[in-house]
């Protein structure tokens, strides 16, 4: 038992993306250092504290609390389920997925919250954005400076061009 412990604490450890189990009290059992560091914790100091303790976000905490009630996993819109974190470099943003852990048929002994860092994604999708609106406005000032300048030389031509030029 205890060597399959080591495993597991191993395993929650290694992962690159932030994982927090916690129990039907919402009390924290395990936490690994990706998601003790994205909520700027200690992992041995996070054990069997509250989560809202440790990620203080009443929405996430509430979706965790649905989950924990129902058995379910919420349902949160692919949109919705991104949680920010301010930090002195800026802001991080995390994916998060939860999900209830089953023993048996019904019993449920814990949830699991796992967190994916998107930061440079949501970093990419800015810049991406800002290109296109830059662009856009770079290709249509240009083009209404055309358009006026056409409108004059008709304008001052129409009565020298036959009907297909006046057309072109």
């Amino acid at each position: 038992i205890v060597a399959e412990k080591r495993k597991n604490a191993a395993i929650i450890k290694s992962i690159d993306d932030g994982i927090i189990v916690v129990d039907p009290e919402l009390r924290t059992i395990n936490i690994n250092p990706a998601a003790a560091r994205a909520f700027g914790v200690e992992a041995e100091k996070a054990q069997n504290r509250h989560l809202l303790e440790i990620i203080k976000d009443e929405t996430l905490a509430g979706l965790v609390r649905q989950c924990i009630e129902s058995g379910k996993q919420p349902e949160i819109q692919e949109e919705r389920n991104i949680l920010s974190i301010q930090e002195a470099e800026g802001q991080r943003h995390f994916q998060y997925a939860i999900t209830p852990v089953h023993v048996g048929a019904d019993a449920m002994s814990a949830v699991v919250l796992m967190l994916r860092d998107v930061t440079r994604l949501k970093e990419l999708d800015r810049l991406k954005t800002e290109f296109v609106m830059a662009a856009s406005h770079e290709l249509r000032t240009p083009l209404t400076s055309m358009g006026m300048s056409i409108d004059l030389l008709l304008e001052n031509t129409r009565s020298k061009l036959n009907d297909k030029e006046q057309q072109l």
